[in-house]
């Protein structure tokens, strides 16, 4: 499972029984959202993009409720396996 790190803003993967509480991003997508690819790509790739409010702000909040992580939709999905927003079989 890919987490999102709430002080580095980092993608972690846990496996099985490691997997620390975390906090839930839930939102409505809209034009230029953070990708997987994006977070894969750095930070800075991130912060370019106008969706990335979100993961800094839920990050902060989960910060505040004494999570160190968060978890997205965009953490579990990988671009390669979505096509016109249906996964690959």
């Amino acid at each position: 499972m890919r987490l999102i790190h709430t002080s580095t803003l980092a993608l972690v993967e846990f496996f099985a029984e490691k997997v620390p509480q975390y906090a839930i991003l839930s939102h409505r997508w809209e034009s230029d959202e953070v990708t997987f690819e994006d977070m894969r790509a750095g930070i800075g790739t991130a912060k370019k993009k106008a969706g990335f409010w979100k993961i800094d702000r839920s990050c902060a909040r989960a910060a505040i409720d004494g999570y160190d992580y968060v978890v997205s939709d965009f953490t579990t999905l990988d671009d390669d396996l979505v096509i016109r927003g249906r996964l690959l079989p």
